[in-house]
């Protein structure tokens, strides 16, 4: 390979430029779904959890809470699957609580779909 070849060629990625890359584009998928599943949850607290989750993770969280005492979800609507949610990552529900955020979601760092696992 000549000079003003090797010159031109783009210098091949890094392992851990790759690697960091990859966990920044894990990072913003995880983060727009928390976003997505809070706004949707606060504008339409009643819907159907299927439109936003998928049957694994509804199962997944299922099985979470019917491993507790006294069961937490008593309607199948997409606002009490956030609070199972934001219960998972501490939020305590208490009756002066707000409803939970982005950032209390957050807590959790690992969507319901790797739990399964």
């Amino acid at each position: 390979m000549g000079k003003i070849q090797a010159a031109l060629t783009p210098p091949e990625p890094q392992p851990l430029q790759a690697a960091l890359r990859r966990a920044a584009k894990c990072a913003l998928t995880v983060s727009w779904r928390i976003f997505f599943l809070t706004m949707s949850a606060r504008e339409k607290p009643e819907a159907e959890p299927e439109t936003i989750l998928t049957p694994a993770e509804i199962a997944t969280l299922d099985s979470i809470d019917a491993a507790r005492p006294t069961p937490r979800i008593q309607r199948k609507t997409l606002a009490s699957y956030l609070l199972q949610i934001a219960m998972l990552g501490g939020y305590l529900a208490r009756k002066h609580d707000p409803p939970p955020g982005n950032m209390v979601v957050w807590r959790v760092t690992l969507p319901p779909s790797f739990i399964q696992f």
